[in-house]
């Protein structure tokens, strides 16, 4: 009988092949990653910042050429700060893009686990006819051009599962050029801030579109049969038939039912596919109102809407950076007091999508009244306060100041009924 192999030379091989795979991943893991981050913190959001952001967005959304090549968009590199910046304020990612010497660069710095880094690059130059070819790196591997392509069109496809109608990229991105100190495109949206829909429908939670057009078809039939302006009275009536099965479900789609209703289209990105189903049942042309304000009552639905849909960080931004762009010359000034209808808006629907929270949420919503919505002490609260102004009495956002007053805003949200349910 031939003598058996011994084990010891069979392993031997297999050690040394499972130890040169994982020195491999290992290496490769160590040029992808890194301890640090290759883009610093951004401070936090200004009225500037905010500016400089609106007047990227303006240029997009302004109405497609004469010629049908799209609109002009030139960005400096103030505008590509303000967005950039923006989208650092509600993302974990760092994000830096910026123009020099006729080259545009765009960083970005990814956490990771354990305080690692996924540094990342991209880069383009010179005049491009319709989505450029990027030069790309992840970490210290440089990536083929085609790869940025392939990751716009996930993102354009991401967007159309969710409703959004975008169309193929060298059609929205019909040229490009990438100047001295500036971007230059010409871009093709199906609507007015289309992009800003697939931005918002992208990075949210699905709806139940379906419960949306019923829910909101049922508050405008009832407006109809007995009118009323009181935005808790719309509230129970929204959150009359909540089931309690799957009740966050229901009231996710309850609470993009009044953003639609009580603010109109600005609330439509929320669930875009809902938006043709509703037309028919109508709106009523008067104002809903909270505490006497029309302002007030859009501040709350439309801040409980972004918290059903896209979570906390996204629609606390939102609701500080209307206040700051209101610091503005152009604006009303920061108010303290629709910041406070955010926040309340925004605490109420957190507990309402919790799954946890959402039978006993529904409930009470069913019954709510003006000072469960925002308590009558909060009306004190600072308003009217131009750029200057803030910046003298509260700094940043992040600064010390201002987080006391949220704070004062927070703990006499605390005492209502609605939030007793915690």
């Amino acid at each position: 009988m031939a003598p058996r192999p011994r084990r010891d030379v069979i392993r031997h091989p297999l050690v040394i092949a499972c130890a040169a795979l994982t020195l491999l991943l290992c290496g490769l893991v160590l040029l992808l990653v890194s301890p640090k981050p290759s883009v610093p913190a951004q401070e936090p959001p200004t009225a500037q910042t905010i500016q400089a952001a609106r007047d990227a967005i303006q240029q997009i959304e302004e109405p497609l050429s004469a010629s049908g090549r799209g609109s002009e968009v030139r960005l400096d590199n103030r505008m590509l700060h303000g967005v950039t910046a923006l989208a650092s304020h509600i993302g974990g990612a760092r994000t830096d893009a910026r123009v020099s010497a006729g080259v545009l660069t765009v960083n970005a710095s990814f956490p990771l686990a354990a305080g690692w880094w996924l540094n990342t690059s991209a880069m383009a130059s010179g005049k491009h006819r319709g989505f450029p070819d990027l030069k790309l790196r992840a970490g210290r591997i440089p990536l083929p051009q085609v790869a940025g392509k392939w990751a716009a069109e996930l993102g354009r496809r991401i967007a159309q599962a969710k409703g959004v109608r975008l169309p193929p990229l060298n059609e929205m991105v019909t040229e490009l050029s990438v100047e001295q100190e500036e971007l230059v495109a010409a871009i093709r949206l199906p609507n007015r801030g289309g992009i800003f829909d697939a931005l918002i429908a992208a990075g949210g939670t699905g709806t139940n579109n379906r419960l949306v057009s019923e829910i909101y078809c049922h508050l405008a039939a009832s407006q109809r049969a007995q009118p009323v302006t009181q935005l808790p009275l719309l509230v129970r009536r929204a959150f009359s038939g909540a089931p309690r099965l799957q009740a966050e479900a229901y009231n996710r789609a309850a609470f993009v039912a009044l953003a639609f209703y009580v603010v109109g289209k600005r609330a439509y990105p929320l669930a875009p596919s809902t938006v043709q189903g509703i037309r028919s049942c109508g709106r009523a042309t008067f104002s809903i109102l909270l505490h006497g304000r029309a302002d007030l009552a859009k501040h709350w639905t439309f801040s409980a809407a972004l918290q059903a849909v896209l979570g906390n960080n996204p629609a606390t931004a939102f609701g500080e950076w209307k206040e700051l762009a209101d610091s503005l010359p152009s604006g009303s000034g920061f108010s303290f007091i629709d910041l406070a209808a955010d926040r309340s808006g925004l605490r109420i629907a957190r507990l309402g999508v919790d799954q946890r929270s959402a039978n006993v949420t529904a409930r009470r919503l069913a019954a709510a009244t003006e000072e469960d919505l925002l308590p009558v002490q909060l009306l004190r609260a600072e308003e009217g306060l131009a750029e200057a102004a803030f910046v003298h009495r509260f700094g940043t956002i992040e600064a010390k100041n201002y987080k006391a007053a949220v704070a004062w805003i927070d703990r006499e949200l605390s005492h209502s009924q609605l939030e007793a349910i915690r």
